[in-house]
């Protein structure tokens, strides 16, 4: 369930920012930088084989948080409620 609900996120974010390595997603580099080491490592294993190019499908779990959160302005007007997005996000994390 919890990756079904980062998948959903995902989708989000890539519908409002953008799916493109270079959107502007307002996370330091160092994560950016993380994210494509995961996806360069998974192309080495799979031999150049992605199963998802979206760089933004090789973020953890609370980078969602803190991209929705950076833009949210962005998000407000699907997601309406900051505190409740923070409640539910929350739940989905303990999960």
């Amino acid at each position: 369930m919890t990756t079904e609900y980062e998948n959903t996120l995902r989708r989000l974010i890539t519908q409002i920012i953008g799916g493109d390595d270079d959107s502007l997603y307002k996370v330091p580099e160092k994560r950016i930088a993380k994210w494509k080491e995961k996806r360069n490592i998974e192309s080495k294993t799979r031999n150049g084989i992605l199963l998802e190019n979206r760089l933004l499908f090789y973020s953890d779990f609370y980078d969602l948080r803190t991209i929705i959160h950076k833009n949210w302005d962005l998000f407000l007007p699907i997601l309406k409620d900051k505190k409740r997005f923070e409640v539910f996000f929350s739940e989905v994390e303990d999960f």
